[in-house]
């Protein structure tokens, strides 16, 4: 993909971690510059994580005068607000499967089913107790080995039979709530597995779209930027998309959807990633004309 493609770009919206972040997860100086050259365009920004929405929203106000803030999204599209001239309270999208004990410890057959996968129980991530529409677990086993991607790749592929234990798990203890008939999903990130409820708008593309639309602007006029499996539903949704050069750690099926996808990929991994892909397509001479 080049800029040609990408003429009228006047929106980003970015994943967070390993994308604006460093390798370890930290925001530094070319975060801030990538940034600061944002606002310098006037080009509003959406950040889109899987992070919980509060850590979002407040990485958003620190990042970016609250005029250039488009819009938040948190657990993958789960939680979303829209920001601008006119913010609205957040918006849950769909509560999350009660997969956890206290939020703690993995129910029987969530446990049995880890294990069928050769997971030894892994912790929930630290933030699970702040998160409204997804259950987030480490991507490290109880013994502290990584859960490598060919296994998460399994635990993905066999949902559908968790999902069915669910399924009589709800039955059988009379539990509704919004959602909740929507099956069970699972995608996972370099940082996080996340499980959620596989409605329409659960998902970052959706949730992008949705914010898009409050700002007058058309998804031809958006760039989207994202470094893992969580943020393809948001690949999908535009004709521009980049990633920083770390999205090449991925390998298996992936790998085939990220050449699918033609995202321009930048030189340099993470954040200093992300400061080429923002010189790349908002050059000053391009973006005179949109201030």
């Amino acid at each position: 993909m080049d800029i040609d493609g990408c003429p009228e770009i006047r929106l980003l919206a970015t994943d967070v971690d390993h994308t604006i972040t460093n390798c370890d997860g930290r925001i530094d100086k070319d975060t801030l510059e990538a940034f600061a050259l944002l606002a310098e365009r006037n080009i509003p920004v959406i950040l889109a994580s899987g992070r919980p929405f509060p850590v979002v929203r407040g990485l958003a106000e620190y990042l970016l005068p609250a005029t250039l803030i488009a819009g938040v999204i948190g657990e993958n599209g789960g939680v979303l607000q829209l920001m601008g001239e006119n913010p609205q309270w957040p918006r849950v999208v769909v509560h999350k499967p009660l997969l956890l004990e206290n939020d703690t410890e993995p129910r029987s057959f969530f446990g049995d089913f880890l294990a069928d996968c050769g997971v030894s129980a892994p912790a929930p991530a630290d933030d699970n107790f702040s998160r409204s529409a997804d259950l987030t677990l480490c991507t490290r086993e109880s013994n502290g080995k990584t859960i490598s991607q060919k296994t998460m790749d399994r635990i993905k592929g066999a949902v559908d039979m968790l999902d069915k234990e669910y399924r009589g798990f709800l039955r059988q203890n009379n539990i509704r709530y919004e959602g909740c008939d929507a099956p069970l999903a699972m995608n996972y990130s370099t940082v996080h597995m996340h499980f959620y409820h596989k409605t329409k708008t659960m998902n970052k593309g959706e949730a992008v779209l949705t914010i898009i639309e409050s700002t007058g602007l058309k998804s031809s006029q958006a760039l989207a930027v994202g470094d893992s499996l969580n943020d393809v539903p948001m690949f999908r949704c535009f004709e521009c998309r980049a990633a920083p050069a770390n999205i090449r750690n991925y390998t298996g099926s992936f790998e085939k959807e990220i050449e699918d996808l033609q995202l321009y990929i930048s030189g340099k991994p993470y954040s200093s990633g992300f400061l080429e892909i923002v010189r790349f397509f908002f050059p000053t001479e391009l973006v005179k004309t949109h201030v």
